[in-house]
Order: C-alpha cells, then structure tokens, then sequence
C-alpha cells in the first residue's frame, strides 16, 4: 500500500483520515506489513493489501499481523471459507478466551485448531509452483473463475478499453473478485494509477500475486460507506457483482461521491430481475437498476446486443437508445455514465489493443487438445452443463471445433503458445489474431494454468 494512496482513503466507519502507526516491512514507497488508525480503529496492512474490514476475522488478523504472526494471518485470510467458517470460530473463540479457565482454554484449543489450518493454507497458497489454476477446487464459484476468459459477461470489457483509456488517470475496480478484469485494465488500458477493491482478502492476495500485481488493493465491505475521499477516481468499474451487494442504494450513491466531475462510470453485466438467472444474487429490473443514480446520468444497454455488436462488428456503440421491451428481455444489463457528453459516441475497431496483447496467449481451457499427424485438434467442452446453460452466447460464438496446422500448429506447446509466435508467417499470424477474436486463445497472466 502506497502511502500516497493512504491520504485518498478515509474510515468507512467514522469517516476520519488514516495514517500509519507501525511499519514492520516496507519496501520502496509501499507498506507491505503495518498498521494504519484512524480515531475509532486500528487496520492491518499486509502482503501490501489494506484489510479495511470490522468484522472478528479482521481483528484476530490484525492481532496476528501486529504480534509479528504473519504467515497465520495470511493463511487465515486464504482459506476458502475465510468469511464463513473463521468467521463462526472467531466469534465464538473470542467470548470463550475471557470467561474463565475452562472456557479460555477451550477457546485456545479452537483457535489453536484455526492456526493449523491457516498454517496449511499458507503453505498451499503460497508456494512458488502454484498456478491460479491448480488452486482453484471443482466448486461452483472456483469453476467461474476458472473459466471467466471462456464468458461473455467478460468479453464486454474488452469492448469498454478504448471508453477507460479516456479515463485512466485513476481506475478503481471494485469487488474485483481474483482480478481478471485488472488484468485486462492493466494490460490495455494502462492506467496511471489501478486501485482493486474486494470483500475477500484471499481473492485480493491472488489478483496481486497473478492479476495485478503493480495494482493498489483494498479489502471492504461494499455495503458500508466507500472508504474513498470525494471524486478520486477518474473511472469506477463494477463488473458483475452489483447483484450480490444488499445496499446497493447507498453503494450507488457512493460511487457516484468518488467519481470526479467527468469521470466515467461502468457497470456491465447486472441481473435482470425479469429474466431466470441460476445466479440471481439480488437482481432488480433494468429501470431499478438505473433508478439508483441520481447525480448521473446512466444508459442503459443489453449485454447480448453489446457483446454481438463487439462480436460481430467490432464497435462499441454509445449513442443508441435501447427500447424499455428490449431492455426488459435481456438477461442481462449494463449501465455507463459520465458528464462527459464527448464519451458518448461510436467507437469502431475496439479489439485493437487486446489483439495486442501476446504475452502469454494460451489455448482457452474450455477446449480439450489433440495433436493429430502435424496438426492441433481443439474440441470445446464446457466444464459443466450449467456453465453451458448459464452462458449461451458462449455457446453460440466459441467455435465447436479449430483445427491449427503449419507454424501455428508448431507453436503449440502443451496448452501454451511459445514465444516464436513472434516469427509466425503473416497467414499464420492472420489465424492467430482470428483465434484471439473468437476467444479460443486468450492471453493470460504469467502463472495463470
């Protein structure tokens, strides 16, 4: 955590300053291990994240973080069930700690328990050969993360980069989950300065380790007030995770007070309250979910209608007008706003910069590889029959089968593909860029699979 970054972040609970009150590690600039305070509360920074969180997992990693313990409090903050079942020990072990012999022993042994498994979990998140991939389970969640370069409720931000790049002196990513869309921002957009923002300490820990890792990370509860000063942000990204707030009025209000005069606001994909969704979260319906700004002026846009005009045509149209019918009947939806009216407008050839982006392209994990007399055989297999219910226009649009023969067959290594793509013919580099459109090979973080 940048210090400079420190003076734009307030108290989301009394709303007063921070500022640092013991720096244990610190490296060029930034507080990787510390505590910040303000009037009513005392914060841990570490690993360079800031955990603004007042729950009692957050005070026992606090307690952890300033006796010098920081592999159990990162262990702690890792577990998948960090937020439910620590939570649940915490609490209870905490009340046992001061009431008496007995029960302070008790509430000991269960701590002692919860340290063990923090141990663990260290060990496992940390290690140096560990991909993204391999650390995520067979769950529901860890299978969307997985495979969220394979759905288009991502694809859109691909759309949206040539929008942010006029906006990019200060980008927040808020609730950005493990940091695919980071990636992206960092990648293409380039922002001066990237602040990633999210519920979940661990997912934090695994955007700045693969995602992000030049990126400022914050740890928040969205349902509270923002900890962010007025109009910080030049740009406010919220992607697919409106619907799984309970205060969205107030988070509303709240990106619109950091937003700065001319900034730009996005927030694609929101459930549909009209339409099923096996996700649903806590949808509303599309005039719902515009009816919460109030200070900004938002447009409203069918995600199918901006993916295929993405897909299809290569654009990003904001200056159509979608009917209340047409909004109504999509799935999903996405709102854009800003004062600025010179935003508003047709931009064409938007896959520019992340048909640029060759660092480390591999073949999209939603495809099963063969390697048959000299070429490639790429069959797409979803990873379940929800996922492919969930997502139909990553049915429609992933190419069932791509054959890949000649250089492009030859550059193919495992699921990876090699550095002398750089050396491909102009034909085979015309296949590679067509490929790339069609997502059947994406770029990815060094360490991703």
């Amino acid at each position: 955590m940048r210090r400079q970054l420190l003076e734009l972040i307030r108290c989301p609970y009394c709303e007063t300053g921070l500022s640092v009150s013991e720096v244990f590690e610190e490296q060029d600039g930034e507080v990787l291990r510390g505590l910040v305070k303000c009037e009513c509360s005392e914060f841990a920074i570490l690993e360079g994240i800031l955990n603004l969180k007042a729950d009692h997992v957050a005070e026992y990693f606090r307690r952890l973080v300033k006796e010098g313990r920081q592999r159990e409090a990162l262990g702690l903050s890792l577990g998948r069930y960090a937020d439910t079942l620590a939570e649940s020990v915490c609490r209870v072990a905490t009340a046992l700690e001061s009431n008496g012999t007995y029960y302070g022993v008790l509430g000991k042994t269960m701590l002692g328990l919860l340290k063990a498994r923090a141990r663990h979990e260290y060990k496992r998140r940390t290690s140096k050969g560990a991909t993204f991939y391999s650390l995520m389970g067979g769950g529901g969640y860890q299978t969307y993360l997985k495979h969220r370069f394979s759905s288009p409720t991502f694809w859109s931000l691909y759309a949206y980069v040539p929008v942010l790049k006029q906006k990019r002196e200060r980008i927040l990513d808020l609730c950005c989950g493990t940091g695919h869309a980071s990636f992206v921002i960092s990648a293409c957009v380039e922002p001066r300065e990237l602040v990633c923002a999210d519920n979940m300490f661990g997912s934090l820990y695994a955007a700045r380790k693969y995602f992000a890792p030049q990126a400022q990370f914050v740890c928040l509860d969205a349902n509270c007030p923002l900890p962010f000063r007025d109009g910080v942000f030049t740009s406010v990204l919220m992607l697919d995770a409106f619907h799984l707030v309970q205060a969205r009025a107030s988070l509303a209000h709240e990106m619109e007070r950091i937003l700065s005069a001319q900034g730009l606001l996005l927030v694609p994909h929101l459930h549909n309250s009209l339409k099923y969704n096996p996700s649903a979260g806590k949808p509303l319906t599309p005039s719902g979910w515009a009816g919460l700004f109030h200070r900004l002026a938002v447009k409203g846009i069918p995600e199918a209608a901006l993916v295929e005009d993405f897909m299809l045509r290569d654009r990003l149209d904001l200056t159509r007008d979608y009917p209340e019918d047409e909004m109504d009947s999509s799935d999903a939806v996405h709102l854009v706003g800003s004062a600025d009216s010179t935003l508003l407008k047709v931009f064409e050839e938007v896959s520019r910069e992340f048909l640029s982006q060759r660092r480390n392209p591999v073949i999209n994990p939603t495809y099963q590889i063969d390697r048959r007399q000299g070429e490639v055989i790429l069959r797409r297999q979803f990873p379940s029959e929800s996922f492919r219910k969930e997502y139909p226009l990553a049915e429609k649009h992933l190419p069932e089968e791509c054959s890949l023969s000649g250089g492009l067959a030859e550059v193919v290594t495992g699921t990876s593909l090699s550095a002398s793509i750089d050396r491909l013919s102009e034909e085979d580099s015309r296949k590679l860029e067509d490929l790339m459109r069609k997502f059947v090979v994406v770029n990815v973080p060094e360490g991703y699979c």
